[in-house]
């Protein structure tokens, strides 16, 4: 009987030590999943962290791109409207040029519809143009004398428009023969009215 008793104490104390020694092991595996969990968890955490770091510094790179960008398209816009603006006072110095000798003629020898006819015609390119070949500063009145004779207007014309001697007048157009580069055999009325056909004035 004490014997049957002893078997069966070891036999309870073996399966209690049994499933002593598995609930260990479970605890075991249950305590490294979760230490695997939980450092998978900090290891995505900071990841995110990183992928959130990099994403602000490109944002603010971006930014810094875009506001660069936005100020070269500014100083862009602000040179062209002062290019704009200059374009505008030439056009409009070149309309004053235009205005002043038509009020000339039509004081100082009228009836002459034809000269008004072609100013009116001029435009911002042909003075452009002379300015281009002219050796030097081309001023406003010789740019006047330039325009007078390339509508056809003669030396006396020229004279009684401007109030000064014809002599005076030849001594311009020599100066402004020279300027232009041109040689004794090249006519000065034909250089300024060829650069009018050029920009199809006639």
């Amino acid at each position: 009987m004490m014997q049957t008793i002893t078997y069966t104490l070891l036999i309870i104390t073996a399966i209690l030590l049994l499933g002593t020694i598995i609930l260990l092991c479970l605890l075991i595996y249950a305590g490294k999943k979760i230490f695997l969990l939980h450092a998978q968890s900090i290891k995505e955490e900071k990841e995110r962290k990183i992928t959130i770091e990099q994403l602000i510094n490109d944002k603010a790179s971006l930014e810094k791109q875009n506001e660069e960008y936005m100020q070269k398209i500014n100083e862009y816009e602000h040179i062209n409207e002062k290019q704009q603006e200059q374009l505008k006072e030439r056009d409009l110095l070149s309309l004053m040029f235009i205005d002043d000798i038509i009020k000339i003629i039509n004081k100082k020898i009228p009836k002459k519809e034809d000269y008004i006819e072609l100013l009116k015609r001029i435009d911002k390119q042909f003075i452009y143009s002379l300015k281009s070949i002219y050796e030097g500063n081309l001023s406003i009145p010789n740019l006047k004398y330039c325009i007078c004779f390339a509508i056809g207007m003669d030396v006396g014309e020229v004279s009684e428009c401007f109030s000064i001697e014809q002599s005076s007048v030849h001594q311009v157009r020599y100066r402004l023969r020279k300027k232009f580069g041109l040689n004794n055999k090249d006519d000065l009325d034909v250089f300024l009215k060829q650069q009018l056909v050029n920009k199809n004035m006639f």
